[in-house]
């Protein structure tokens, strides 16, 4: 049968409509799934620069606090133990310093704002006035070293140095590095927290975007599937209608061309059909003749309506033959159509239940993402927990120096007072010995005196001879002074004995006298000694009572270090926060892109069993199957 006049036919219009209908599933499909594919690359991208760039500003932040301490820990280096500790304090701040620069290096690599970058350039170049002032400051320190041989003289020459290089020259870069790195380290947080509000709004613009286009793609697909079967059912019915006035009779009937294709031209057919029938039927028997080959056509034509296309109409020599054999060919082109169409249906679906799948798949890794952030932030708030820790450890420590440094304050007071006493004990030992040294003295000329004594009665026992020997000599007359002269001579011997006694007491007098001098001396010695001592450690005290005092200010600075810290901590923990909510939005994004898809993946299924109410013969049908699992 001839078909020229048939514009667009019925597979033409079933490709057409059905290769639009799989082209806007799989543009639906595809956006969707780059969509996500883009979201998710720029949240990991998001999540992996701003992460990287809140670790080397903590960093940064640490190196900074602990290049403080290096300065502070360089003066008393050097007043403890000399220029050689000062120097490898310095070597470290200079290592710390290496440690800021490749700090700054990497987030100058990183994709951040160029407000940071050219923050991170102002301070690179306040590094290198910082290893200026370094420099500077441990030749100054080397100069004065020379001349100065106590801890406190030391400390003395270095924080004079660290004053002078402040003021002027790198020391001002110095004092400009501080204030800078600290709000470098809030600009970096803020625009963190700007570029996870950024990354909010888009992923909620993407879902936004995907919906609107799953909308669109699903009224398209409705809108083109209505107009197709809404043109064949329409064109069907019509010579149905027909059909079933030839069946009673009524060959006068003619049914309108409404469409182009197999079924307007079938429709053609049929009434030029009945245009020769009308003319060919002359008798009764013809008329019943044709009435039973319309008959048996209508009743193919029947089972062709219910949608059984497994069987053809009967070709006869009758003139229905020709309807016959034209009908068979549009049943064969209509069955090799709808096996086409059951085969890029099932494709169809199974590519959407493969996207659907895949879209499953990626929001369950959404979710594993949005667990993991969970899981940092968990740590990251145990580690504000453990900082918090530290800073309260350290604030103690800083009370106990406190008590330490008054406690040294007192010690020093109290050396001084003993100090003080042992002076005025060394005087009063030296005024001691004085006395008793005159004491010797006065003792030695009471032995003088004993010995003149002692002569005098030994001169008066000889005269008491004498007189005895003149007594003697005159006789009667000299009797009374003999008396005088026993009795002088008894004097003198009494004399003796005294003065003998005199002399043993004198004697033992000297040598206590001798000792107690030698004793004295050796007191006052020892009291010297113990002045020295105490002034050595009224400057151990002193020096003491410096160190603690600057231990007092580390420790304060160390607890001031991680009570900033835990700030960055809490705000990290927010950030990490706000990731994981975005996260669960992204997630659940992915699970409405994937519904949307699987409602394309059941309007598929839909369209699938819409065509399979069309019975082929089971040679196609299993053809069909063996398609559908291949």
């Amino acid at each position: 049968m001839k078909t020229s006049g048939v514009r667009f036919g019925i597979r033409t219009k079933l490709i057409v409509s059905f290769g639009f209908i799989i082209v806007l599933l799989m543009l639906v499909s595809a956006s969707a799934y780059l969509s996500l594919l883009q979201v998710d690359g720029k949240f990991n991208q998001l999540l992996g620069t701003y992460g990287e760039l809140d670790r080397l500003t903590r960093e940064t932040e640490n190196a900074r606090l602990r290049l403080q301490s290096l300065e502070k820990d360089l003066a008393l280096q050097f007043a403890l133990q000399g220029i050689g500790a000062a120097f490898k304090a310095g070597d470290d701040a200079r290592a710390t310093v290496a440690t800021m620069r490749d700090n700054l290096a990497a987030i100058s690599k990183l994709n951040v704002d160029r407000t940071l970058q050219r923050t991170s350039a102002e301070l690179l170049k306040l590094l290198d006035a910082y290893e200026e002032y370094l420099t500077q400051l441990e030749t100054s320190l080397k100069e004065s070293s020379s001349g100065e041989n106590t801890a406190e003289s030391r400390l003395r020459s270095a924080e004079a140095a660290i004053a002078n290089l402040s003021a002027e020259g790198p020391g001002n870069a110095v004092q400009t590095l501080r204030p800078v790195l600290a709000q470098f380290a809030a600009d970096a947080r803020a625009k963190s927290d700007q570029a996870l509000l950024q990354m909010e709004h888009r992923s909620r613009t993407t879902r936004l975007i995907i919906m609107g286009i799953t909308a669109c793609a699903v009224v398209l697909a409705l809108i083109f599937t209505a107009r197709l079967s809404g043109g064949i059912i329409k064109q069907a019915r019509h010579i149905m209608r027909l059909l079933e006035k030839i069946g009673v009779g009524e060959y006068r009937a003619r049914t309108p061309v409404t469409s182009n294709d197999e079924l307007g031209a079938m429709a053609g057919s049929l009434n030029k059909m009945l245009d020769n029938i009308v003319v060919l039927i002359q008798t009764r028997e013809e008329r019943d003749r044709m009435q039973t080959a319309i008959m048996k056509l209508l009743e193919d034509v029947s089972r062709f309506a219910d949608g059984d296309l497994s069987r053809e109409a009967e070709v006869t020599e009758e003139f229905t033959g020709a309807i016959a054999d034209a009908f068979n060919m549009t049943i064969a082109q209509l069955r090799e159509i709808i096996r086409r169409v059951q085969d890029s249906t099932n494709r169809v679906s199974s590519s959407a239940h493969k996207i659907y799948k895949t879209a499953e798949q990626i929001a369950h890794g959404n979710e594993s993402g949005a667990m993991g952030v969970s899981t940092i932030t968990a740590a990251i708030d145990e580690m504000a927990a453990s900082i918090q820790a530290v800073s309260d450890n350290a604030a103690q420590s800083a009370d106990v120096a406190t008590k330490s440094l008054e406690g040294a304050q007192k010690g020093a007071r109290a050396v001084q007072a003993t100090i003080e006493g042992m002076g005025r004990i060394r005087e009063r030992v030296q005024e001691t010995a004085k006395r008793i040294k005159r004491l010797g003295e006065s003792s030695q000329e009471i032995g003088e005196i004993v010995q003149v004594i002692n002569d005098l009665a030994d001169r008066t026992s000889i005269l008491a001879l004498n007189a005895s020997i003149q007594a003697a000599m005159a006789g009667e007359q000299g009797r009374g002074f003999a008396v005088v002269a026993e009795e002088v001579e008894r004097l003198a011997q009494r004399s003796a004995r005294a003065t003998g006694q005199i002399g043993g007491l004198i004697s033992a007098i000297q040598g206590e006298t001798h000792e107690t001098v030698v004793a004295m001396e050796e007191t006052t010695r020892e009291v010297v000694a113990g002045s020295r001592l105490s002034q050595d450690a009224g400057k151990a005290l002193s020096q003491i009572e410096s160190i603690s005092n600057q231990l007092a200010e580390l420790i304060q600075s160390i607890s001031l270090s991680s009570r900033q810290q835990a700030r960055a901590a809490d705000d990290i923990s927010i950030s990490m926060n706000q990731i994981s909510e975005i996260t669960q939005q992204t997630a659940d994004g992915t699970k409405q892109a994937a519904a949307s898809i699987h409602e394309l993946a059941t309007l598929a299924d839909e369209l699938r069993g819409s065509v399979s109410t069309f019975k082929l013969p089971e040679a196609e049908t299993d053809f069909a199957a063996g398609i559908r699992q291949g």
